[in-house]
């Protein structure tokens, strides 16, 4: 989360630098300082929703943990509680994104009715491309993931790190989606809650999403990349076999 907002901080930066300094190609199309400022801000808007979305749903997911980690100290168990705890987080980091890009973007916002207008906008644009933005990003993560898994060459050779022993007890497995999990919610699964597993993927026909949210639906077909013990693996096995 933290590297997302640098990163939309960047974006706000460089169109703020081409309100100031326009080039000459967008001098010459004659048009208004209010709009060349309201265009840089949609663009910069539109360029930073994929990491936007991408870090609600991370405050999504850590409302979630926290919500279990409370239930698991407290000892409640409401269902109500819990979806209280877990809703908190998300909105308030909603605000608080609202508020950070309001604040990047406020040396470009237009007068307040162009820029309502503009916030009407990008806010259609996110739910309609919401799914969209998440593959965008997923693959931007994949990718990068991808550049920095590579070997180096042999003149920056070195012997590799040993591996934490928290990750020599990690295991990987992919379950396919039963029937008795089919439609419902990752959180509603409450596979982290029942086995101490968790999902940090999904192989869908046509597209792979990394690191899921909590409110991410699991459809029929799913493969689910599951993170844990051998005897978490093993529960979890019994979770999307039995799950009603």
């Amino acid at each position: 989360m933290a590297l997302n907002a640098v990163l939309i901080a960047a974006i706000f930066a460089a169109a703020a630098y081409l309100g100031r300094n326009p080039p000459a190609w967008l001098s010459s199309w004659k048009l208004s300082t209010e709009m060349i400022n309201g265009g840089l801000w949609s663009g910069a808007v539109l360029v930073s929703l994929p990491l936007l979305i991408a870090t609600f749903r991370k405050l999504q997911a850590l409302g979630l943990l926290i919500a279990e980690l409370r239930s698991a100290r407290t000892g409640e168990t409401s269902d109500a509680v819990q979806a209280i705890v877990a809703r908190l987080v998300p909105f308030g980091g909603a605000v608080l994104l609202f508020l950070y890009v309001f604040l990047l973007g406020s040396a470009l916002l237009p007068s307040a009715k162009v820029a309502a207008g503009l916030v009407v906008i990008m806010a259609l644009i996110a739910w309609r491309l919401w799914r969209s933005f998440i593959r965008i990003y997923s693959k931007a993560q994949v990718a990068l993931q991808a550049t920095l898994a590579q070997p180096p060459g042999p003149r920056d050779a070195h012997p590799a790190p040993p591996v934490p022993a928290l990750l020599r007890e990690a295991n990987l497995e992919m379950l396919t989606v039963g029937p008795g999990a089919e439609g419902r919610l990752i959180r509603e699964v409450q596979l982290r809650t029942l086995t101490g597993a968790s999902i940090v993927g999904i192989e869908r026909v046509g597209s792979n999403i990394v690191n899921p949210g909590p409110d991410e639906e699991l459809k029929h077909g799913d493969q689910v990349l599951i993170l844990g013990t051998k005897a978490q693996l093993e529960a979890a096995r019994g979770v999307f076999a039995t799950k009603a």
